[in-house]
């Protein structure tokens, strides 16, 4: 009963471990933008159409009205995705400038070094 149980325990152990390298379909892909995602899939169906004229699965005229609207739509794609990156620096800048308070960096600037405490007196 006992050899049952530990080979039953191995064997579900085995099929966690491998079930990631298992899923070969998935694709990874970074979490953020859904852009980046639909631009991806939509690379990836575009290598397929170009597969499908390269077996003789479609003809020549669809081959090319298809791949131009994918092309058109993947560079409408790759746009928004640049107009999101350039909203988020400018996010991005404006609160360290709102947290900085006009100051360049975060750090406080050092004093002058008349206003400094010890150390040699300046030079006339």
């Amino acid at each position: 009963m006992v050899i049952l149980l530990v080979i039953i325990l191995t064997a579900f152990c085995l099929v966690v471990l491998a079930l990631p390298f298992l899923q070969k379909g998935r694709e990874r892909v970074p979490s953020g933008s859904n852009l980046r995602l639909d631009r991806q899939r939509l690379y990836g169906d575009l290598r397929l159409l170009d597969e499908e004229r390269l077996l003789g699965h479609i003809s020549e005229a669809d081959y090319q009205k298809q791949a131009e609207d994918m092309r058109l739509r993947a560079a409408e794609l790759v746009r928004q995705e640049q107009a999101e990156a350039q909203a988020a620096d400018a996010a991005r800048a404006a609160a360290r400038a709102a947290r900085g308070k006009g100051r360049p960096s975060g750090r406080p600037q050092a004093p002058e070094p008349s206003q400094r405490r010890g150390g040699p007196a300046p030079r006339p």
